[in-house]
């Protein structure tokens, strides 16, 4: 069971660098709240960038085993 956000950290970590490659770097936890409605379950906004772009994802964790259920890219921006 993950009860303290701090247990999220290597999980975001994994996530976003399957997701988006070796290149990611500066991998910052923005946003960690429970489900109101789905109390077994994380919302974690998650900001990183690599060589050309930086991005915001939304990630939904299942508190009782850590898996990832939903991962939806928020936002996208150039770096110049």
């Amino acid at each position: 069971m993950l009860n303290d956000p701090k247990q999220l950290t290597p999980i975001v970590q994994k996530v976003i660098t399957t997701l988006y490659g070796d290149k990611v770097k500066d991998i910052t936890i923005r946003i960690v709240e429970r489900f109101t409605m789905k109390p077994d379950f994380w919302d974690v906004a998650v900001d990183f960038k690599d060589d050309k772009k930086q991005y915001t994802v939304d990630l939904e964790i299942n508190a009782n085993d850590g898996k990832v259920v939903s991962a939806r890219q928020i936002i996208t921006w150039e770096l110049k």
